[in-house]
């Protein structure tokens, strides 16, 4: 089976028809008329749909009399069924929805009912309002304008919070002569258009705007809208393809569930593909060309086999970074075959957490009765995190859940995970995240207590991890001082949401991360005794798992004179907190006032491609690091720093090892004129005055663009 993924927003799947009994004696029946709105006459040759999902479908064609029978085969009771219909004169409309749907046939809304298996449903008369309209264009080889028979293009919405992919009875197919023509009406609006390729030879994906798509990973917002009104044709809605590039190979051992996931250059999820027991092979095909990773492994828990990439680097946990080591590399058209996997067991972990003062179960908080307590790391002496895994709260028991394999050897375990900046006494408003286990600082095994990532490993004790066997622990929680305070803008006294907040030793390092309610107030959960500092982070994340949260104010430490700058900010210059390991310390106000930022985006120079995942470091004039900024999660795929004040700053894009800075910059010195190329440090400088800067940024991919990057570096030795 295989699992395709668009922006993270959209997922698309084959549609599966039925138009005939197949699955069971006794199909449920729903009839009715198709009529005008606008003068209630009988519409034929109307599509009528009734679908299960997304990709389970029934449909019939209206009579010359407007009427309609759909029969629908189905072994047990359906609890939620639509009924739709259009025309290609008519915009299509879902029986029965108050609101209708962003897509047509099957997206989720109002309009749903039940469907048992015998049901006999008359009268489901829906009258179509004339109008909507096509779009309709050309799909030609790039390179050589021959023409492409049998793609695929696809339409979806595009609104203010969905994309959403219509039927694929709204497909246009093109003709021998590369034309297409979208068969039914479209809603007046607008929409985004991509292609998929169902011929021999394929070809890669594109979004209208030659926006190149990793088959359907996308970020198809960004590409041209191709606009609907009534009754009009939208032409020249035209993509020039190039062929497609693939990979394959085996995993072994055969005997166990697979997956084989892969990511693009940036280490941006592409498509996933499962390989059941009994099989081996794998490949992904439809992919645009260039620098590629893979992870292979089971999925999380299930088998104990060490996740890894394709390089033979370990990546047992979901904290790793994929886009790690030496890429694979294949050109458009091109493939890239026999990458053989075979699999090396590890060990795994489970086990439970207690009261270290009565060996029982410490109190729970759980207010929204899911259990949910976040994660806990499994990690190395020197801080590095290599896997781990759930924590619940079920049974009366808070449970470690079996980790995933990790290579054998001897790790420590804590309770405060990094990849999501979580404890368990963490609060996250706004995300649902509500268990805790209020009281209690974070502890490593066996019976350590923890400021967060700070556990004084002298006194913890690794665990030995054995291939093929699953160790048993047991953590002992000790109490600790709750952190509380607020964030407020400095200039309107009012508090800021989601603001980053940072619990910090004096040299300056995260121990722990939180963030703001609407309100402004943060609440840390419990450390143990000791002395600690409190500062912003205004464009950071709570993790390495997680996006930036990117707002344009100065940083401050609490209790410092003036505002500061990520890393450049002193913790001494402000006021210590000392915990005594009991009672609660706050709250404390961090005031913050706005200020100039550097924000961009990064883009692959030769394709034009805009890199979906990734980071820049940030120096100042005296080389100092000012902090590591990472691009945003949504659509705009862009940087921001925190604050800064006046000066020059180096901007280094720091994408993976597939990728390296263009000795220019992304944009010309007249769009972008306060970026010019740092030799020195292999970076962007910037000139930042009191008004915020953009400055894009210029990568090259070492595959996709070797001839233009050998070409550009021997212009440019000696500079």
């Amino acid at each position: 089976m295989r699992y395709h993924r668009l922006c993270g927003v959209v997922f698309v799947a084959s549609v599966v028809l039925h138009s005939s009994a197949l699955l069971a004696d006794g199909p449920a029946t729903i009839s009715g008329t198709i009529t005008s709105a606008e003068d209630g006459s009988p519409i034929a040759g109307a599509t009528v749909v009734v679908s299960a999902n997304r990709v389970t479908f029934w449909t019939t064609i209206s009579g010359a009399d407007g009427s309609y029978t759909v029969e629908v085969d189905t072994p047990v009771t359906l609890p939620s069924v639509y009924l739709e219909a259009g025309s290609p004169d008519h915009r299509p409309w879902r029986f029965g929805a108050v609101e209708q749907p962003e897509c047509y046939f099957g997206c989720a809304g109002d309009g749903s009912f039940s469907l048992s298996p015998g049901d006999s449903l008359i009268d489901r008369n829906m009258s179509l309002s004339s109008g909507g309209g096509h779009f309709s264009g050309t799909v030609l080889a790039a390179g050589t304008g021959a023409p492409l028979e049998n793609i695929q293009v696809r339409p979806f919405s595009r609104t203010a919070n969905v994309v959403a992919q219509f039927s694929e009875l709204f497909f246009g197919v093109t003709a021998a002569d590369g034309t297409y023509q979208t068969p039914l009406a479209l809603p007046p609006g607008e929409y985004h258009a991509l292609t998929q390729s169902n011929a021999t030879p394929l070809y890669s994906t594109r979004a209208f705007g030659n926006l190149p798509c990793q088959y359907d990973s996308c970020l198809i917002r960004n590409s041209d809208p191709v606009t609907i009104a009534d009754a009009t044709l939208s032409s020249n809605v035209n993509f020039n393809l190039t062929p497609a590039a693939a990979l394959s190979g085996t995993v072994l051992p055969d005997d166990i569930v697979r997956d084989v996931w892969v990511y693009d250059a940036a280490g941006q999820q592409v498509m996933i593909s499962r390989i059941v027991p009994g099989q081996s092979s794998w490949q992904f095909d439809q992919l645009t060309g260039g620098s590629y990773y893979l992870q292979i492994g089971p999925p999380t828990g299930l088998a104990p086999y060490v996740r890894q990439l394709h390089n033979g680097r370990v990546c047992p946990f979901a904290g790793c970074e994929r886009a790690n080591g030496p890429a694979l590399s294949v050109a458009a058209g091109g493939s890239t075959d026999n990458i053989d996997i075979v699999l090396t067991r590890g060990g795994q972990l489970e086990g439970r957490l207690v009261d270290g003062a009565t060996g029982g179960t410490p109190s729970v908080d759980d207010p929204g009765g899911t259990g949910a307590l976040g994660l806990y790391n499994i990690f190395q002496a020197d801080g590095t995190v290599v896997g781990g895994g759930a924590m619940w709260f079920r049974d009366g028991q808070v449970e470690l859940v079996r980790s995933s394999a990790i290579p054998p050897g001897d790790y420590f375990v804590r309770t405060y995970a990094s990849f999501n900046g979580d404890g368990i006494g963490s609060v996250r408003p706004g995300l649902g995240l509500n268990t805790t286990i209020p009281g209690f600082a974070d502890g490593a095994f066996p019976a350590v207590a923890c400021a967060g990532v700070a556990c004084d490993l002298s006194q913890a004790q690794a665990v030995t991890f054995t291939a093929g066997e699953v160790s048993n622990i047991e953590i002992e929680l000790s109490p600790g001082s709750d952190i509380t305070g607020s964030v407020v803008d400095d200039a309107t006294d009012q508090g800021l949401q989601q603001a980053i907040v940072e619990l910090i030793d004096a040299n300056n390092r995260r121990l722990a991360v939180t963030w703001t309610d609407a309100d402004g107030n943060f609440s840390f959960g419990a450390f143990p005794a000791g002395t600690y500092y409190l500062r912003t982070a205004m464009s950071s994340s709570l993790g390495e798992g997680m996006g930036p949260i990117q707002l344009a104010y100065f940083d401050r430490v609490h209790g410092a004179p003036d505002p500061c700058s990520e890393l450049l900010c002193n913790p001494t210059s402000g006021e210590a907190i000392t915990l005594d390991g009991t009672n609660p310390a706050g709250p404390f106000k961090l005031r913050v006032s706005a200020g100039p930022v550097i924000r961009g985006r990064i883009f692959d120079q030769s394709s034009g491609t805009l890199i979906t995942r990734g980071r820049v470091e940030v120096r100042d004039d005296q080389d100092r690091l000012v902090g590591i900024y990472k691009i945003s999660i949504d659509e705009a795929a862009a940087y921001q720093t925190t604050a800064l004040p006046p000066g020059t700053y180096s901007v280094i894009p720091i994408v993976s090892p597939a990728f390296v800075p263009l000795p220019t910059p992304a944009a010309s010195p007249d769009s972008n004129p306060a970026t010019t190329r740092s030799r020195a440090t292999g970076g962007f400088l910037v000139t930042l005055g009191t008004e915020s800067v953009e400055a894009d940024l210029a990568v090259v991919d070492r595959a996709l663009d070797a001839v233009f990057f050998d070409r550009f570096r021997s212009s440019t030795q000696g500079l």
